[in-house]
């Protein structure tokens, strides 16, 4: 299991000192797109990232930085842990599962399909 604690508090930190609705990806100006914040109170656009746009190796970079928001990352993370906690209850309500679980993050689950029918008898 990941743990996303430095993730999440990164981006808050962020998320704490942009006050801002979502990243945006600016048009294509002078060869760059602009990756930016705009909290919409007059205080203009703040300047995330910079990416070339005649550089095809970067592919859609603009869109992914754009899209990966604090605000994003924040409410991932917080889906990530009500899942993590969904599943841990589940595991304590049925010990099969909990051994599913073992099987599968020792990596033995390539014949899960018959090892799932084979609890089922």
């Amino acid at each position: 299991m990941t743990d996303y604690t430095e993730l999440e508090k990164l981006a808050k930190s962020v998320y704490e000192k942009l006050t801002y609705d979502k990243w945006h990806v600016g048009e294509n100006v002078f060869g760059n797109y602009y990756v930016y914040a705009d909290n919409y109170k007059g205080m203009g656009r703040q300047h995330i990232a910079t990416i070339p746009a005649n550089q095809s190796y970067f592919g859609d970079l603009q869109k992914f930085i754009a899209a990966a928001d604090p605000q994003t990352i924040i409410g991932l993370v917080e889906e990530l842990n009500e899942l993590e906690k969904a599943v841990y209850e589940l595991q304590m309500n049925d010990p099969h599962l909990d051994f599913i679980s073992q099987i599968r993050n020792a990596g033995l689950h390539a014949e899960w399909n018959e090892l799932l029918d084979k609890l089922k008898e």
